[in-house]
């Protein structure tokens, strides 16, 4: 065979030409192109010049566009990029298994979300295990996703946790890091708040330090669930610190009203009293509890977490605990005035309604306001009614 000798008498390489000079794969996945020889390009015209100029660049535009599609496929993957090339690197496959993720199993498999219509409150024991059992059977719908990607039984099931729920979790949560939490640990954490004594003294001593009256809830509601809390707490209050916490925990309107009067019951039941007797002469007070439960919210706030098994706040309290003067009377005798012994409306006939300016008191017999309205009777009243308590 004969030797091809360039214009310098060096030894000419074989030039290896491609098809209609595009680049291969390879060249492709690397975003490289293969110039022809620098013979033929000496040979070749302005225009051919150009025009292989153009092609080229659109195959390395093609070429760094197929970069960037195996470097986003590898991120998906969560393996780097360079791993995805064909540069000699091994696959991360090689290395061993990887856990794998949400984005290789087709959507059609994957089920919906643990959901439930209301969130998980921890009010009783009996909510616990139906919100617990719940969870496993639609767990158990959907064994083979379930077991192969176990922690979205914790993610789902924390969820559906109320406000307050959630928050122990978190702090949970936290105090295992970097340990991640089990389904079996969740559990166990969420059942630990029944059975443990010293956390729900915790809890309720942060929940009674919290509290504050709502807007649907009754001055008498509000010191009931107080007490609940206080049933669960270490510290015991004494009955003075009872009266001084119920009265800056009332509402802001109520406690106004209150400062009006220089004199006090003092005790913690006599407080409850005057302050739902004051309540009870609001108009605003009354028109917005009524609202609210018409709307169905009703009291259905921060007594509702006080303890896993206590009544609903919003029911009467028995006939043996009202008293034989009625300490809570029903809103309706109240505005009907049957215990001045008035008129059913609670008004003077021929007066404006409101118009108190010419009224006189059947009880104290001053000027300015009803029977109904009379501080010192409602003063008398808790007087006699804690008298008993003192025996």
């Amino acid at each position: 065979m004969s030797e091809t000798l360039d214009g310098h008498g060096n030894r000419e390489e074989p030039a290896v030409e491609l098809e209609g000079n595009h680049p291969t794969s390879e060249d492709l996945d690397l975003g490289m192109v293969r110039p022809p020889p620098e013979q033929e390009l000496e040979d070749m015209s302005m225009e051919e010049l150009e025009a292989m100029k153009t092609q080229l660049d659109q195959e390395l535009h093609i070429a760094n566009l197929k970069r960037q599609i195996l470097q986003t496929r590898a991120q998906l993957r969560g393996a780097p990029a360079h791993e995805n090339q064909d540069t000699g690197t091994p696959d991360s496959s090689a290395h061993g298994e990887k856990r794998p993720r949400t984005d290789t199993i087709p959507a059609e498999k994957r089920p919906s979300r643990f959901k439930m219509k209301d969130p998980y409150s921890g009010k009783s024991l009996t909510e616990l295990e139906t919100f617990i059992g719940r969870a496993e059977s639609w767990f158990g719908r959907y064994p083979e996703w379930y077991s192969q990607y176990p922690h979205h039984k914790v993610g789902e099931a924390s969820d559906n946790l109320s406000s307050k729920q959630f928050l122990n979790f978190n702090m949970y949560r936290k105090e295992k890091e970097p340990e991640p939490i089990t389904w079996e640990d969740f559990k166990a954490h969420l059942r630990r708040l029944f059975h443990d004594p010293e956390l729900l003294r915790i809890a309720a001593t942060r929940d009674h330090n919290d509290a504050r009256q709502l807007e649907g809830q009754s001055v008498w509601e509000f010191a009931r669930y107080l007490r609940t809390l206080e049933d669960q707490m270490d510290m015991q209050y004494s009955e003075e610190q009872r009266m001084k916490l119920l009265m800056v925990k009332v509402l802001r309107p109520i406690q106004d009203e209150s400062q009006k009067y220089p004199e006090k019951p003092r005790t913690y039941e006599g407080t409850v009293q005057f302050l739902q007797k004051l309540e009870d002469a609001m108009p605003e007070r009354q028109k917005t509890r009524n609202s609210r439960r018409r709307d169905g919210h009703g009291s259905s706030g921060n007594e509702y977490r006080a303890a896993p098994n206590h009544r609903r706040a919003g029911a009467r309290p028995p006939m043996d605990k009202r008293g034989k003067d009625d300490q809570f009377p029903r809103r309706d005798e109240a505005a009907a005035g049957r215990s001045s012994g008035g008129n059913p409306k609670g008004k003077e006939r021929g007066k404006p309604k409101g118009d108190r300016t010419g009224s006189t008191c059947n009880y104290c017999g001053k000027v300015g306001h009803w029977e109904r309205e009379c501080y010192k009777k409602g003063f008398d009243e808790a007087r006699k009614a804690s008298e008993p308590s003192k025996n």
